[in-house]
């Protein structure tokens, strides 16, 4: 009885201690950050001018003798022409006014456009390799070889004792 408790043992340590598995784990992340940034810039300039001037002119005449030829007797029907023309006196008055409007008008437009964009991805992956039962199969599967292996013995020793 010795002998098979002590191959059971061996047994059981055997497979707990032979239990071997890899396991591989790879973890890949990725971080994307865009910024894009546009600006836009309107400028707009009106410039009117008016200009306006006002000009008047006035010429006084006096004490005017106009002398003329005397008529042509070979001309009966022809107009009279004149001969002097006497101003005694003139005066010249003119006067001028300017004026000028002017207006500027700038319009200026900024816009700025500022887009963000973020990504962000991660992959996992893990691969294992098991060639040998775990350590709780071996358990069970030595408890179940353990117990036919009891099972076995009862029934020899109870068939030698009826035997004898």
């Amino acid at each position: 009885m010795r002998p098979l408790i002590l191959s059971l043992l061996l047994l059981l340590l055997s497979a707990i201690c032979s239990c071997r598995t890899t396991r591989q784990s790879v973890s890949e992340s990725a971080d994307s950050t865009m910024v894009e940034i546009s600006e836009t810039r309107t400028s707009l300039s009106t410039d009117e001018i008016l200009s306006l001037i006002n000009s008047s002119r006035e010429l006084d005449l006096s004490g005017i003798t106009v002398e003329f030829f005397p008529p042509d007797s070979a001309h009966p029907a022809a107009r009279a022409a004149p001969k002097s023309l006497t101003i005694e006196n003139a005066k010249a008055k003119e006067q001028s006014n300017a004026a000028t409007h002017q207006v500027a008008t700038i319009e200026e437009n900024d816009t700025v456009n500022v887009n963000l964009a973020q990504s962000s991805a991660q992959a996992e992956s893990t691969r294992s390799d098991a060639k040998i039962l775990s350590p709780l199969d071996w358990v069970v599967t030595a408890a179940v070889l353990i117990a036919i292996i009891l099972l076995i013995i009862a029934i020899y020793l109870s068939f030698k004792k009826t035997r004898q």
